[in-house]
């Protein structure tokens, strides 16, 4: 599209498994008409239609912010999780976001590559992901990409929330049987859940396979605290952070150049996690990472921008 007129509508969304972050912004004019967040999700917990019926309340929710109709977005970016994961999956999130945009010029991308391009202003560089879940993304010089991890809770996110949670409920339950190290992860693990004795845990999970992922994930704050005095909690900060860098070091390998590394993501928050993974970058001889340049949910409404403008999306 060309011609750009001020008073015409993009939208950037930043959809995350914790929170989904929106922006309606005019495209020559104001960045932010108006901006809101929901809760996030993906499609591996909500299903299709879960996630249709997802996507349709934030992209209403944002409207009604900005007092606009939806027909009246003209180009949209979203980042959503699990995009490029499965095939069977990136159709539904197609179909899902097109129900909830359907006069809308949209581009999807999965949001670990959307804040990749947010960190480095969509120029070269690997960012390193830890929330619920964790992976790296890198993109070169030239453009080409390189996703390492992501997999998932059943079998990858190594590094991420999940996987931190995991790690630290394995440890409490090794102390609780008399088979690992005494560790204040078995106190803080049956008061974070409320019970008085592990196999509660278990039947508090197993119940919910979504709740199963979002609440062990939530264990991850117990360990990271922990980690500040109990041996035990802190070596599972170290290991999940050098589970991180392995992935970073993985992406700049495979591009085979000396990439600058940022990160995002909510452990990245703790200084524990941070600092853990600032060393695991020193042993693997990578460079400090350094602060994201823009937020994801700018850059998607960057993005939105140049798409209206004919102008190809990095």
């Amino acid at each position: 599209m060309s011609g750009a007129a001020r008073d015409a509508y993009v939208l950037g969304l930043d959809g995350g498994g914790s929170t989904f972050r929106l922006n309606v912004a005019t495209v020559g004019g104001d960045d932010r008409v108006a901006s809101v967040e929901v809760a996030g999700g993906d499609i591996g917990s909500l299903g299709a239609a879960g996630m249709a019926s997802h996507l349709d309340g934030a992209v209403a929710a944002v409207c009604a912010a900005a007092t606009i109709d939806r027909s009246e977005i003209a180009t949209a970016a979203v980042g959503i999780p699990a995009y490029g994961t499965s095939a069977a999956w990136d159709r539904a999130i197609e179909e899902a976001t097109r129900a909830a945009l359907p006069a809308t010029d949209v581009r999807i991308v999965n949001d670990v590559r959307l804040a990749r391009e947010a960190a480095f202003a969509s120029g070269p560089g690997v960012l390193a992901l830890a929330g619920t879940g964790a992976m790296a993304w890198g993109r070169s010089e030239d453009g080409r990409q390189a996703r390492v991890g992501g997999w998932g809770f059943a079998f990858g996110d190594e590094g991420g929330g999940y996987d931190l949670g995991r790690r630290g409920l394995a440890a409490a339950s090794r102390a609780a049987d008399g088979r690992g190290p005494d560790t204040v992860l078995l106190p803080a693990a049956l008061g974070h859940f409320g019970v008085d004795a592990v196999g509660e845990i278990v039947r508090e999970l197993l119940g919910d396979l979504s709740r199963l992922r979002r609440t062990t994930a939530a264990f991850a704050a117990e360990v990271l605290d922990a980690a500040r005095a109990d041996a035990v909690a802190s070596d599972l900060v170290d290991a999940a952070a050098m589970e991180l860098a392995r992935q970073v070091a993985t992406a700049r390998e495979r591009l085979a150049e000396a990439l600058p590394v940022s990160v995002a993501g909510g452990l990245f928050d703790h200084e524990t996690y941070a600092s853990a993974f600032d060393r695991a970058c020193r042993v693997l001889d990578l460079p400090a990472p350094i602060d994201p340049l823009e937020t994801p949910v700018r850059a998607a409404v960057r993005t939105a921008r140049q798409r209206y403008r004919g102008q190809d999306p990095t």
